[in-house]
């Protein structure tokens, strides 16, 4: 083997490092919280490059570092619902989106998810803090999210869901849905 050939392989090597660390991450599903469109075992590629220089969208899937740990589980899979400055309100089973700056007598716009399943429990709102997302499991029964952690801060977000990698017959990709606000 020549010198040149070494340096091509330690060159391809470093690349696929660098590109595995700082451009896209692998993060394996770990619950139900996500179902039915992120399930348990799922191996999906986070671009971590994502949000360098824009902002999560309503309907965003994201990674993010857990803000509480509980038994250990110090990343999460989640989808962004209330962007910073809106009021986020559940009322029997609906969630509703009250935009920044929206007239006082505003009681929100319905959030249309047609990828969910079922409806969400509690009756309640949430101001969402500069620089911050509220964010919840599309599982609505069974999400640790945004309803007990409060909102994610924008630094705290590792990256977007972008592929679907494992299984094989699930690839594809993420499903960053957008859902619809109906007045």
């Amino acid at each position: 083997m020549k010198f040149r050939d070494i340096i091509i392989i330690v060159c391809v090597a470093l690349t696929i490092f660098l590109v595995t660390r700082v451009v896209v991450q692998n993060y394996v599903v770990d619950g139900q919280s996500m179902d039915p469109n992120l399930a348990t075992g799922q191996w999906i590629l986070v671009n971590k490059l994502a949000y360098k220089s824009g902002t999560p969208q309503r309907g965003d899937i994201i990674v993010f570092n857990n803000p509480k740990p509980n038994n250990n589980v110090k990343v999460l899979i989640k989808r962004v619902i209330g962007l910073p400055g809106e009021t986020v309100k559940i009322e029997g089973g609906e969630v509703y989106i009250i935009v920044k700056d929206a007239d006082p007598s505003d009681d929100g716009a319905l959030l249309t998810e047609s990828y969910l399943t079922e409806t969400t429990p509690n009756n309640k709102s949430w101001i969402v803090p500069d620089d911050h997302y509220f964010v919840m499991g599309d599982n609505r029964n069974n999400s640790y999210d945004s309803r007990m952690i409060g909102s994610i801060s924008k630094s705290s977000i590792i990256g977007k869901a972008w592929l679907r990698i494992w299984p094989f017959s699930k690839w594809g990709y993420a499903p960053n849905y957008r859902p619809v606000l109906e007045d």
